[in-house]
């Protein structure tokens, strides 16, 4: 057949397949235009011949029409019959191709595929004549197998589906008529059945995907999506081995959109709502909302989104209106926007100062959850700080003028502001004001200031007392002191006064007393500290009963008894001891009794009733002149421990007594039951213990506990013992009446600290408590007072004092209100040790401060030296010994700074050799350090100091030196050194050289204090001694009536003219004053 047969064949079945559709589309309008099939018309003549018609053309013996297409096939019956095709036949050749399509649309040139001059409507497309496997229609000898293997390919094999698509993929020979057709060339061919879904006829037996359905629905055919996706048709899938409806998702006719939360599926997916989050959160899941939204589930919102159901508008709404207060209260995710003000929340709504003229310009708004008034529109604002000083409110704030560029700085107050008290001295009750230029405060009272006289008072009203003018140290005075602290005292309230007797040291054992004291003490509770009072006369006295009388005569302040306490115990009759309160003196009656076992002790009609335990005498009564007693006929119960408390009767009617408390004699040792009792002054006692309880707590088992008698009659228990001796940490209240009994806890001191033998009182104002033992053998240094009202103690001391101490150093500033006090050593139950702390003294009520360090703590200090520069307020310090004196410790070359403010205490570095006994004087050209004793030797070496070149030393005549004291003398310009071992001398060092300025001078250590108004120094000698060195004559004249307790530290204040001294052992600190005195009022 050859290369244009092939073409040929290419040509036929482009035609085939128009013709095709033409055939079916005039066959289809045919049908749907007849009423019936291709019958001749039965109205028409029977014939037999053509002639016998009139249209010259009979047809089944019906004459017909020749232009008529009985066969339908699309041509007419004179041209079929023209081209030799039955009329009636719309497939003459019968190869299942109409002849419509094998003519062609030119009739006069019908189609010859093969060129056989046989046309195509009359040979067959199926078959094969010669049997060659080339169907008739292809092949121009039908009658000689002739073709190829390459025509047995094109032609003999399907020609349809991919097949037909390439049809020189294809391979085949012929066996007996039978083409053996391969297709494995073929693009996309698959052997049946097809298992590819893609719009192919991929096994090429002319139809296209079959066998593949979406639930039955072939491909083509109509279909409905899933969700929210519409109509479609089943088409295959983009992997070609499934189906899909169109309308789905990927679909060709995709009508899926995201999904939304709307109780649709959008998607198309087949799940509603599905993969829905907020915030990494699932849709049910639980959520937290927006701001003060708490917790909710995650749900579907009316647009379609999510939203936590506890935020605005959800299921389970927690938003408010949004208010100024830091958070998002209406969970919008701002804070604090769109806050509406009302009459109460509105912040500005009462505007103060020129504000007040202009409330319509005044803005509410809020600033970081607080309310705030904006008055940036008001006239005359200027802003948050005064600018002007002038009695107006410029910035609104309701005060007037505070700005600190208006503050005056009060030379003893210190910063003051308009409106606040100022003046010093002859200036003190004025008023700070503004100046002048309104720029500036000052002080109303200025005015009355005048040039300064000696006189004791600050007449320039500067805050200093006769400054440049010459005094005289004349008077001594204690300012500050503390008994030692004890235990076991006695104790009574009057007013606000506390009076203190006897007791024992705190680290004496109750059981082994070595030590009792014999004096009197008074705590004001105004002043809030203690005074030592005369004490000869009683003696030594532990657990005594101390007793005020109101008046002995009218107009007094009547006297204190004390009673019991003797030390060592006696037994017998001894007199009653009265100290006058006016007199300050101690008397002894001339009536005695036996004072061992009293228990109470108090005054109630006109007589002193006592109490007592074990004596033939349980309860006396003595009159107020303390000449005679009585002894009344009265049990007191029989108990272990006992204690008692005087009550004075109450304004109810309820009568004097004592209160009792112990452990009963009668139960066994395991079943030991507490016991209270009521002793009458008149009637019968009776059992407080044995009314019924109305409270969860019961009595404790307490041996020796203190009792205080509150103002309501109700009773404390402090502290005691339990059966085993271990100390109670805790306190009871009792309450009782005629009828029921309570116990209930009562607030502790200090933190639960537990308290053997207290010293309690009590009066009107509440319970006072003062000193005991603590578990760790130490004493209880505070004075407190049990407030009712508040139900809680509340500490009475102003300030505590600093341990007593030697071998210290103190310091004050020139201009300073403040003396402070450094290191030292002491001694207490453990024995000496070395103290690391520091001290403020205030020279306006002489109460001291511990100093809390910022970035440090305090240095062992002790026997070192210091210097003071004035100029920047910094103190210096250097060596010492690093142990108390006999006990084996090191000698220190530490160089440091202390800076009062801001309390800084900074290691410098080393300094020119460890050292102590020696003295460092600040100078104009930086720090002298002279002398003292390195451990082996005494020194005589001077050293400079300055930031800029550190320690270089000086080149100076040896002089060796310790316990010496040194100043700089301004006006000479030079060094001067007092006193100290191994010679006694005044000498001045300058530029290298020594000159004697007086060789008559003791040979020992002490300490000067420069007083340069007077020309002159305080000197204070190791033994106390004082003396006043002139720098006229450097001659020292004694100071009489002076002494002071050895190894003290001391200071001066320039500010007021006075010597500072504080010392004394570790339990008994003492603070003294020297004053000075105007020459001309001297006797």
């Amino acid at each position: 057949m050859g290369f244009m047969s092939e073409v040929k064949y290419l040509v036929r079945s482009r035609t085939l397949a128009k013709f095709q559709a033409c055939f079916l589309l005039v066959a289809l309008s045919t049908v749907l235009s007849c009423e019936s099939g291709p019958a001749l018309k039965k109205n028409l003549e029977p014939c037999q011949e053509d002639y016998e018609c009139a249209s010259n053309l009979c047809l089944q013996g019906l004459c017909g029409d020749p232009q008529a297409d009985p066969d339908y096939d699309g041509i007419p019956t004179i041209v079929e019959l023209r081209l030799g095709l039955d009329p009636l036949n719309p497939d003459t050749d019968s190869d299942q191709i109409p002849d419509g399509i094998e003519v062609g649309p030119d009739f006069n040139n019908p189609i010859d595929t093969d060129g056989d001059g046989i046309i195509d409507a009359l040979e067959s497309n199926i078959n094969d004549a010669d049997g060659d496997c080339v169907p008739d229609v292809f092949d121009p000898r039908n009658d000689i197998p002739d073709a190829t293997d390459e025509e047995v390919a094109l032609f003999g094999c399907s020609r349809v589906g991919v097949c037909g698509a390439d049809p020189f993929g294809k391979r085949a020979t012929c066996a007996d008529g039978v083409a053996l057709c391969d297709y494995e060339l073929v693009a996309r061919y698959r052997p049946a059945p097809e298992d590819l879904c893609d719009g192919l006829d991929n096994d090429c037996n002319g139809l296209t995907d079959e066998g593949f359905n979406l639930e039955g629905i072939p491909i083509g055919l109509p279909c409905l999506g899933l969700g929210s996706c519409g109509a479609g048709t089943v088409e295959c899938a983009d992997d070609q081995v499934s189906t899909r409806c169109s309308s789905n998702p990927g679909g060709s006719q995709d009508q899926s959109t995201p999904e939304t939360c709307n109780g649709l599926d959008d998607d198309c997916d087949g799940e509603t709502d599905n993969n829905l989050f907020l915030a990494g959160v699932r849709l049910g899941g639980y959520c937290k909302g927006r701001g003060q939204c708490g917790i909710g589930v995650v749900e579907c919102d009316e647009d379609g989104g999510l939203r936590c159901s506890t935020n605005p508008g959800g299921s389970q709404d927690q938003s408010k209106p949004e208010v100024c207060n830091g958070l998002d209260d209406d969970c919008n995710g701002q804070t604090d926007d769109g806050v509406v003000w009302d009459a109460e929340s509105d912040p500005c709504r009462t505007p103060m100062g020129i504000c007040a003229l202009y409330p319509e310009n005044v803005v509410p708004r809020c600033w970081f959850g607080k309310p705030w008034c904006d008055y940036s529109d008001v006239p005359g604002y200027n802003g948050l700080e005064e600018a002007f000083c002038d009695n107006i409110d410029n910035n609104c704030d309701g005060l007037t003028d505070e700005s600190p560029a208006f503050a005056y700085d009060d030379p003893v107050l210190g910063t003051r502001f308009i409106g606040q008290s100022c003046g010093a001295g002859a200036c003190v009750g004025g008023t700070v004001v503004c100046s002048d230029d309104g720029l500036a405060g000052s002080c109303s009272s200025l005015n009355l200031g005048s040039d300064e006289i000696c006189n004791g008072l600050d007449d320039n009203c500067n805050g200093l007392i006769d400054e440049g003018l010459a005094k005289v140290f004349s008077e001594l005075s204690v300012v500050a002191q503390e008994p030692n602290v004890r235990f076991g005292a006695g104790m009574v309230a009057v007013e606000s006064e506390l009076y203190v007797y006897g007791g024992a040291p705190a680290d004496n054992m109750p059981n082994d007393i070595r030590v009792v004291y014999d004096d009197l003490w008074r705590f004001d509770g105004t002043a809030r500290r203690f005074s030592s009072l005369e004490s000869t006369g009683p003696g030594p006295r532990f657990q005594p009963i101390l007793v005020h009388s109101p008046e002995v005569e009218e107009g007094t302040s009547g006297q204190l008894i004390l009673l019991g306490g003797h030390f060592p115990a006696s037994h017998q009759a001894l007199p009653i001891w009265t100290y006058d309160l006016e007199q300050r003196s101690w008397s002894a009656s001339e009536l005695e009794l036996e004072q061992a076992d009293m228990v109470a002790a108090g005054i109630a009609n006109g007589h002193l009733w006592v109490l007592s335990a074990g004596s033939s005498c349980q309860l006396t009564k003595i009159d107020m002149a303390i000449t005679r007693h009585v002894c009344e006929e009265q049990e007191i119960p029989e108990l272990d421990g006992v204690v008692g408390t005087f009550v004075g009767p109450s304004e109810g009617g309820e009568p004097a007594g004592f209160m009792l408390y112990g452990l009963s004699r009668e139960a066994k040792d395991e079943d030991i039951q507490p016991q209270m009792w009521f002793i009458p002054l008149e009637g019968q006692p009776w059992e407080i213990s044995a009314l019924p309880l109305v409270s969860p707590e019961q009595l404790p088992r307490r041996l020796k506990p203190s009792l205080a008698v509150l103002p309501d009659r109700s009773l404390l228990l402090i502290g005691g013992t339990n059966t085993s001796g271990l100390l109670a940490t805790d306190m009871l209240r009792v309450r009782f009446n005629a009828d029921e009994l309570s116990v209930g806890r009562a607030p502790s001191i200090s933190g639960g600290i537990s308290l053997q033998l207290p010293s309690v009182a009590s009066n009107q104002n509440g319970a006072y408590l003062y000193g005991g033992q603590t578990v760790s053998g130490q004493g209880f240094r505070q004075v407190q007072r049990f407030d009712i009202v508040d139900n809680e103690w509340k500490s009475l001391l102003l300030t505590r004092l600093p341990p007593g101490r030697v071998d210290a150093s103190m310091f004050s500033l020139r201009g300073g209100r403040l003396a402070y006090l450094f290191g030292g050593w002491t001694t207490d139950a453990s024995g000496r040790r070395a103290l690391a702390d520091i001290w403020s003294w205030s020279v306006d009520d002489f109460t001291f401060q511990p100093v809390a360090l910022v970035n440090s703590s305090a240095p062992v200090f002790i026997k070192g030296a210091l210097a003071v520069d004035e100029g920047a307020g910094i103190i210096y310090l250097h060596g010492g010994l690093q142990a108390p004196v006999g006990v084996i410790g090191g000698i220190s070359n530490t160089f440091a700074r202390f800076i009062p403010s801001p309390r800084d205490f900074e290691v410098i570095g080393s300094g020119p050799g460890a050292r102590y006994n020696h003295s460092m004087t600040w100078t104009p050209g930086g720090l002298l350090l002279y002398g003292g004793h390195n451990g082996e030797r005494v020194l005589g070496d001077m050293w400079r100091w300055t930031s800029e070149n550190g320690w270089q030393r000086e080149s100076s005549d040896p002089r060796p030196s310790q316990k010496h004291q040194a100043f700089w003398d301004q006006d000479g310009q030079r060094l001067i050194v007092v006193g100290g071992q191994p010679r006694g001398e005044v000498v001045a060092w300058s530029s290298g050289k020594w000159e004697v300025l007086s060789s008559d001078y003791p040979a020992k250590g002490n300490s000067i204090f420069v007083d340069e108004d007077s020309n002159g120094c305080l000197v204070v000698d190791h033994d106390g001694a004082t003396s006043f060195l002139s720098f006229e004559t450097w001659e020292a004249a004694p100071l009489p009536d002076m002494s002071l307790l050895p190894f003290g530290a001391g200071a001066y204040n320039q500010v007021t003219r006075q010597f500072l001294y504080y010392s004394g052992e570790s339990s008994q600190p003492l603070a003294i004053s020297i004053t000075q005195m105007c020459p001309e009022s001297l006797p």
